[in-house]
């Protein structure tokens, strides 16, 4: 069995580590740190093979890692990390200074998903057996991903303005061909704002079917997410709001810290529902729940589109709804993705009909309607 060090400012986080450590019979967590000077400390001591440290402002990854390169023998380092730009640029200096992997989190309170927990697990058995790190935890690196997104939306957004030919939106603009009984569900997480940008300005003022959004975030971003979009789109842009009746043409995007759920008024029109349960596998939003709403919805065919993000959100929703309805899955492919993780386990469960990079995706939605 091998012994565990478990390095975190958090003690809630340290305990959630521990607690899936523990899932492995190979693996055993003989001691917790709070810091890296502790942590040091019991390495020298205890010669631990294998540490686990969380990334955190208060963590010091960089300097940890140049205190372990005065040590003969040097344990492997795998780090816990969030995606946004400045936790990558500190990965991958301790990568540098020989950390031996890194696993992306959500955040620090609620990442730690079945996906992180199944993802730190491959990567401690790789350490001890002396492989290479987990081809699918090292080769995303968000960063990177970001930048090519960001050079994606700069080609997207020329092109657009060089072959603008869809009339100018109106705030009161009908869509006449309207396909009642279809409607697109989205949901994204990590990177999602980004991939957006790409996406969402390629649809058509003329779409013929309304859209509804779940991307993961907290209360109080998503309105400012939903007007920088509806500024550089041709469809509607808005955040969701209660009772609202769903029209073609526009894209509603769930309220942060709120779930959304499709449901019928008196008369039998599709309205959103917007509501304050409990967080779904610590998510609120949650899409699972918005794609589970669509079962009893008034719409025959739905066409399901994941983007990027970490965890598994999504995928309970679309096999309980493909039993219900009629589906059609756009899943975005790795190339793009900032974290392959949502769309990775639309696949793994064979549920994808179409796997595109994001700069296809708006063209595969149009595509489908089409048929």
């Amino acid at each position: 069995m091998q012994k565990v060090l478990v390095v975190d400012d958090f003690a809630l986080m340290r305990r959630k580590i521990c607690d899936i450590i523990s899932t492995d019979k190979d693996f055993q967590v003989s001691e917790m740190s709070m810091n890296i000077q502790d942590a040091y400390n019991k390495i020298v001591e205890n010669a631990y093979p294998l540490i686990v440290i969380g990334l955190s402002a208060r963590m010091d990854v960089v300097a940890f890692m140049q205190q372990l390169q005065t040590l003969e023998k040097r344990p492997q380092v795998i780090i816990l990390t969030t995606s946004i730009e400045e936790d990558m640029q500190i990965v991958r200096k301790a990568m540098k200074l020989g950390a031996y992997d890194y696993v992306y989190r959500e955040n620090r309170l609620h990442g730690m998903t079945e996906a992180v927990a199944e993802d730190l697990l491959k990567s401690l058995r790789c350490a001890s057996r002396g492989m290479q790190a987990p081809k699918h935890v090292r080769s995303i690196d968000p960063y990177e991903t970001t930048k090519r997104v960001r050079e994606i939306t700069k080609r997207v957004t020329e092109k657009l303005e060089r072959n603008d030919n869809a009339p100018a939106k109106t705030e009161n603009s009908v869509v006449v061909n309207s396909k009642k009984d279809t409607l697109v569900a989205l949901a994204c997480s990590t990177g999602g704002p980004q991939a957006l940008q790409v996406m969402v300005p390629m649809l058509p003022a003329d779409l013929p079917v309304p859209i509804v959004l779940v991307q993961h975030m907290p209360a109080g971003f998503t309105a400012s997410l939903a007007r920088r979009l509806d500024q550089t789109s041709k469809v509607h842009v808005k955040e969701a709001e209660h009772q609202e009746v769903l029209q073609a043409g526009y894209v509603y995007i769930a309220p942060g810290g709120k779930h959304m759920e499709i449901a019928k008024d008196n008369s039998g029109r599709a309205v959103i529902s917007i509501n304050d349960k409990p967080p779904v596998s610590s998510l609120k939003p949650c899409a699972d729940v918005m794609y589970e709403s669509l079962c009893d919805s008034g719409y025959n065919e739905i066409i399901c589109v994941v983007l990027t993000g970490m965890g598994a959100d999504g995928t309970k929703g679309i096999q309980q709804l493909k039993k219900h309805k009629k589906i059609y899955v756009i899943s975005e492919s790795q190339d793009t993705c900032v974290v392959y993780g949502m769309p990775r386990s639309i696949e793994q469960q064979g549920l994808s009909d179409k796997v595109v990079p994001i700069n296809q995706v708006a063209d595969a939605i149009i595509k489908k309607l089409g048929d």
